[in-house]
C-alpha cells in the first residue's frame, strides 16, 4: 500500500479524488467477475478465477487497477472503492507524466523594459521582451527518465495605464521589438504587470518526440514600475546667434 502522493508518481488517477486533508491508502488490485470481490477491508478477489485479466496491444499484461480507501474522523477506513481500470505500461507512463506537469513548479518570466532608464515618454513606444527559453524538468517515472517541458502560449500585459492586451509573442529587444505600448496624455509611475500562459509536453525519448500533456499553467512576473513623462513645448526668449532664456516667452509674431 502507498499514499496517494506516491500513487500518483505510479500514474494511479488521483486528481479529482484525492484530497490533501485525508489520510489515505492506495494499492492495485484485480477487478473481479461475477460479484467475486472478498469484502470491504481488503481489495481483491475471492479466488483467482474470479479475476479480470486485461491484455494490452502488445501483447503485455495490463496492471491491475487501483483501489483507495480513507481514514474517517472518527478514525475508522472506508470502504475499499476501485479507481480507475486496468491500465497498460504506457498509458500508466502517460498518467504519470502528466501528473508531474500538473505539479511543475515553473519559474516566472522577468519583465524588460526599453528604455531601461526607469522612465518613458508618452510620445514614444515603450517596449517590453521577456526570455522566450521553454522551461524544463527532468526526472525518473516508473524508471524512466522523463523530461517536462512548459512553453509559453499566451502572455497578458496590463500597462498600468487601464489598457490590457494579449500577446502570443514574447517581444524583442530594440530595433526588433514585437510588443511596445504609447502611454497617451498621462503623467506620473505606472506599473507593468505580466500574467504567463504555459502548455505542457513531456518526452520520454531525451526530447526526440514530445507528448502534448492536458491543462495550462500561470505564472505571474514580478511587476515594473516606472515613470511616465508627458513632454510640453514652450517658446524661450533666443537672440541671432542662439543665446536663449529658457522659459520666457519668445517674441510674439505680431507687429
Amino acid at each position: 500500500m502507498v499514499t496517494a502522493t506516491e500513487a500518483a508518481e505510479q500514474g494511479a488517477p488521483t486528481e479529482g479524488v484525492s484530497h490533501s486533508w485525508r489520510t489515505e491508502e492506495w494499492t492495485r488490485a484485480p477487478a473481479c467477475r461475477y460479484g467475486g470481490y472478498r469484502n470491504d477491508l481488503m481489495p481483491g478477489c475471492f479466488a483467482p478465477q474470479y479475476e479480470i485479466k486485461v491484455q494490452c496491444s502488445d501483447g503485455s499484461d495490463a496492471l491491475e487497477p487501483w483501489w483507495m480507501r480513507y481514514r474517517r474522523s472518527n478514525g475508522t477506513w472506508s470502504s475499499w472503492s476501485m479507481i480507475g481500470w486496468y491500465q497498460c505500461p504506457a498509458d500508466q507512463l502517460r498518467a504519470a507524466a502528466e501528473n508531474a506537469w500538473a505539479r511543475m513548479r515553473i519559474t516566472p518570466n522577468t519583465i524588460h523594459v526599453q528604455p531601461d532608464t526607469g522612465w518613458v515618454l508618452t510620445t514614444v513606444p515603450t517596449i517590453v521582451f521577456v526570455d522566450r527559453t521553454p522551461r524544463t524538468m527532468r526526472t525518473t517515472l516508473l524508471g524512466t527518465p522523463v523530461t517536462i517541458r512548459a512553453t509559453a502560449s499566451a502572455y497578458t500585459w496590463n500597462w498600468g495605464d487601464g489598457v490590457e492586451s494579449v500577446t502570443t509573442k514574447p517581444g524583442a529587444a530594440y530595433p526588433n521589438q514585437t510588443v511596445s505600448h504609447t502611454y497617451l496624455h498621462r503623467e506620473g509611475p505606472v506599473t507593468i504587470r505580466l500574467t504567463t500562459s504555459w502548455r505542457g509536453s513531456y518526452s520520454t525519448d531525451g526530447g526526440a518526440t514530445w507528448r502534448s500533456a492536458p491543462g495550462t499553467a500561470y505564472t505571474t512576473s514580478t511587476p515594473i514600475t516606472v515613470t511616465v513623462y508627458n513632454p510640453h513645448g514652450h517658446r524661450v526668449d533666443c537672440d541671432l546667434v542662439g543665446n536663449c532664456v529658457s522659459g520666457a516667452d519668445g517674441p510674439s509674431d505680431e507687429t
